[in-house]
């Protein structure tokens, strides 16, 4: 069981920003990209933890159900409380490396991002850097992914528990 993700970095650049944060992930239409980009490799993914991991009961989620321009409205609302506008656009430079379904989702992604005023830099730096670059931080997002070694929704939690070694985006 695994998850392919944006990786945002909560430790440097504009993303240390949680409206940031939440207005790159919520603008993204993980339907479409599941659905027509990857076509039907996989589900939209809501949480880190994947809705085939057996006997998780995860969290009700209210973008799930919510209409693509119901969300880029919220987007844009977050954007303009932190700052961003017209006039100060947010910029933010996204990573992603091997096979060309990243280079599909990358330009989708900054399509998606566009439509809530966010100028996203695509920077292809091959699959051998991203672990990398993510270890380090050297990223202000990412397209990233992660296989369970178990099947625990635990193996998941982890990428979000403060002193875990697979916490590469550095949320606490």
């Amino acid at each position: 069981v695994g998850v392919f993700y944006a990786l945002l970095n909560n430790r440097a650049g504009p993303t240390t920003d949680a409206r940031v944060r939440e207005a790159l992930s919520i603008s993204v239409d993980r339907d479409l990209i599941c659905n027509t980009l990857l076509r039907g490799e996989g589900e939209p993914a809501y949480s880190i933890v994947p809705a085939a991991m057996p006997d998780y009961q995860g969290a009700s989620i209210p973008m799930a159900t919510q209409s693509m321009d119901e969300r880029r409205a919220r987007a844009r609302t977050l954007l303009a409380e932190a700052g961003y506008s017209a006039a100060n656009p947010l910029s933010v430079t996204y990573k992603f490396g091997g096979q060309e379904s990243n280079r599909r989702v990358a330009v989708a992604l900054q399509s998606m991002w566009r439509d809530i005023g966010v100028n996203a830099v695509l920077e292809n730096v091959g699959g051998n850097s991203i672990v990398a670059d993510a270890r380090n931080g050297n990223y202000q997002a990412m397209r990233y992914q992660y296989y369970a070694p178990y099947q625990d929704p635990v193996a998941f939690l982890l990428l979000m528990q403060s002193e875990a070694n697979i916490n590469f985006s550095f949320f606490n």
